[in-house]
């Protein structure tokens, strides 16, 4: 659906789903701030459905957003799901707060993205299909080699079980090929920024969809999540650019594959914490897979209810960056600096990794047998600059998502690096905030890429200009 937002249509709808859930949060007794979240969280949304096509990056991040901060404290509120912790109402009022705050920065990241016109419109790379089947190459080596580690680790998860893996040292049989693997996203983006043809991206996505399946089975949903709504950003994209890449026999498929997609990944909760699933009815299920998946607001409770026991604990919000810069093999040639690894005393304790301290305080013990709490991108930018950084780390996320979603295939960079944005932005409303800048600061991702470019401005463009003559 598309309404111009001159048109009063637009305003009627934006105003009276609002007011509806607004009054629906009344009726229920619900608590004021968090009736608030929801009121502005459902104005987003509204926002990007009504231009899909120009959103859809937007879109999915908010969808990401609720199931990941919003959906437990729904559960609790609207179906008396039993709170999994326990704080006091100042400290989840505190965190309500920051989850407006936050809303607020990505709109008005959004608004600035809308009204910044792109610099950069000419590409470096003029041969688009030669790109296309160099990149897809690079893809297919790294994605070959991706999904083999995945095997590999798949057997080791089988064999100590998934909560042990997080404390059982794990050996590489080959690791110089881990980097080869962790090059195959970027590889994607790449590829995809060529504009292949519609059929040579099916398949690739095809191949693709078999890794992120594997990925599942080392006890890990999140990669195969991302992964798809990478998909699904991308064929909006091709299809809002170029038309023919959605039909409506697509639309209903997708339909249909979305509760079954639902259905799956709450059993597999079980399944790899092996607890004992018990059926309650269909609509328990659902709720009960947003109470699961919704903890990580949580986090940002703990930043607060913690707070003098992470004093220590310096710029946590770009730890990934400094880790990347800092930790790789040449740096520590130069610079003696200690690498915490697994969970363990020394590294909740010593480390500058907020995730890890807070599992810690959480789980004492727990945490040393493999529970963790995970991250927000939320709790370590208020952890370091307050409220006034979690809206200036929202207008940036804002803007990425808004630029993401008006990829118009003019620049094979450009349109690289915010493919590859997403793909950490998307997953940190349970991550750091900073892996959208850490992806392309990692020290084997930076030589590959400089290796990948140049090889392929020697001889690609080489013999294309030789051929023009």
């Amino acid at each position: 659906m598309q309404l111009n937002r001159d048109n009063l249509q637009y305003y009627v709808i934006l105003l009276s789903v609002c007011g509806l859930v607004l009054c629906v949060c009344v009726a229920f007794e619900i608590n004021l701030i968090f009736s608030i979240t929801l009121t502005v969280w459902t104005g987003l949304i509204i926002y990007t459905i009504l231009d899909i096509k120009n959103n859809i990056a937007v879109f999915l991040f908010l969808i990401a957003f609720y199931i990941l901060l919003l959906g437990r404290e729904v559960a609790h509120f609207f179906f008396d799901f039993p709170r999994h912790y326990v704080y006091s109402t100042t400290i989840d009022e505190k965190s309500y707060y920051l989850l407006i705050i936050s809303l607020i920065g990505l709109f008005v990241g959004f608004i600035i993205a809308e009204n910044c016109k792109a610099i950069y419109n000419r590409s470096l790379i003029q041969n688009n299909k030669s790109f296309s089947k160099y990149s897809r190459n690079i893809f297919l080596l790294c994605i070959g080699i991706a999904i083999i580690r995945t095997l590999e680790r798949i057997k080791f998860v089988m064999t100590v079980g998934y909560v042990n893996s997080y404390t059982t040292e794990y050996t590489e049989r080959f690791e110089f090929l881990m980097y080869f693997s962790a090059f195959s996203n970027l590889a994607l983006c790449m590829y995809l920024a060529s504009k292949p043809e519609k059929k040579e991206t099916i398949k690739i996505f095809a191949l693709y969809e078999i890794y992120l399946v594997l990925t599942m089975f080392t006890g890990i949903r999140a990669t195969i999540v991302i992964g798809n709504f990478i998909m699904i950003i991308y064929f909006v994209l091709r299809d809002r650019h170029e038309g023919g890449w959605i039909s409506k026999r697509m639309i209903r498929m997708g339909i249909i594959a979305l509760p079954v997609a639902f259905a799956l990944l709450y059993l597999f909760e079980f399944i790899r914490t092996g607890r004992a699933f018990e059926s309650r009815g269909l609509l328990y299920s659902a709720i009960d897979f947003f109470d699961q998946q919704g903890g990580s607001i949580n986090n940002i409770k703990r930043v607060v209810y913690y707070k003098d026991s992470i004093t220590d604990l310096n710029l946590v919000s770009l730890n990934s960056l400094h880790n990347a810069l800092f930790e790789n093999a040449i740096a520590r040639q130069f610079v003696e600096i200690k690498v915490y690894t697994n969970n363990s005393i020394e590294t909740a304790t010593l480390s500058n990794s907020l995730p890890h301290r807070l599992s810690y305080l959480v789980y004492g013990g727990g945490y040393l047998s493999g529970h963790g709490t995970g991250s927000s991108y939320i709790a370590e930018l208020f952890h370091d600059f307050g409220f006034v950084g979690v809206l200036i780390g929202n207008i940036i996320y804002g803007f990425l998502l808004k630029k993401a979603s008006q990829i118009n295939f003019k620049n094979i960079f450009a349109d690289t690096i915010l493919l590859v944005v997403c793909f950490s932005i998307l997953y940190s409303p349970r991550n750091n905030f900073d892996g959208f800048i850490t992806e392309f600061f990692t020290l084997h991702k930076i030589v590959f890429s400089a290796l990948a470019i140049f090889v392929y401005l020697l001889i690609y463009e080489r013999n294309y200009k030789i051929k023009l003559r």
